[in-house]
């Protein structure tokens, strides 16, 4: 329990700035052409011509995999986050000695 109380206004301040900008960044991203085109190519899922629609297989793995994919990256990047902060932190540094002048 003491680590919860433990700064916990500067560590909620960090997560709250964090999400605010992955939601802003995501936003602006979801607004882009590039984003339209990814989603007007998903929605045919409908038989043309004689061409075989996509299996309900393939729609499952698709959904799994992009579910993975989109919570890892944030998982990993948050990893690595903390693992520099703890580098940086527990990083001694050497203390100087006092060169003489001469």
């Amino acid at each position: 329990m003491k680590y919860l109380s433990n700064q916990w206004k500067q560590r909620t301040a960090v997560i709250l700035l964090v999400s605010l900008t992955l939601c802003a960044a995501m936003w602006t991203i979801e607004l882009s052409t590039w984003a339209e085109a990814i989603n007007g190519s998903a929605i045919v899922l409908e038989h043309n011509d004689g061409e075989q629609a996509i299996s309900a297989l393939t729609l499952v793995a698709v959904s799994f995999v992009k579910l993975t994919v989109l919570t890892l990256v944030p998982a990993f990047i948050s990893y690595g986050v903390l693992q520099l902060m703890t580098k940086l932190k527990n990083r001694k540094v050497k203390p100087r000695r006092n060169a003489k002048l001469t």
